[in-house]
């Protein structure tokens, strides 16, 4: 299971992160610097959360990109097989309406 898709982390994360940074020191799991520790700790955490997001944004516009040129170039390749240059006397009139929309003048 994969904990960083689920938005329900992400909601108690923050929140905690919240409660952690305005705890008092006397407060704070026994002294200021367990509670810095842990808040220091849960800001990283929830950084990564949100670089991972913004990598798989990322990821995802390139495939797609990339899947669109590829797309693109399979089209162009299909077109191009169909058509062909008329050859050197070659008697073009002769040849039925759909022969001639392959040859390429």
């Amino acid at each position: 299971e994969k904990l960083e898709n689920d938005p329900l982390l992400g909601l108690v994360l923050s929140a905690m992160s919240k409660w952690v940074k305005d705890l008092r020191p006397s407060q704070a799991l026994g002294s200021a610097l367990a509670a810095a520790r842990v808040h220091e700790r849960a800001n990283k955490f929830l950084d990564i959360l949100k670089s991972t997001e913004k990598e798989r944004r990322v990821a995802r516009v390139a495939w797609r990109t990339h899947f669109d040129l590829l797309s693109d170039i399979d089209e162009l390749n299909q077109c191009k097989q169909t058509m062909r240059l008329a050859q050197e006397g070659e008697d073009v009139t002769k040849l039925s309406e759909e022969e001639l929309n392959f040859i390429v003048a």
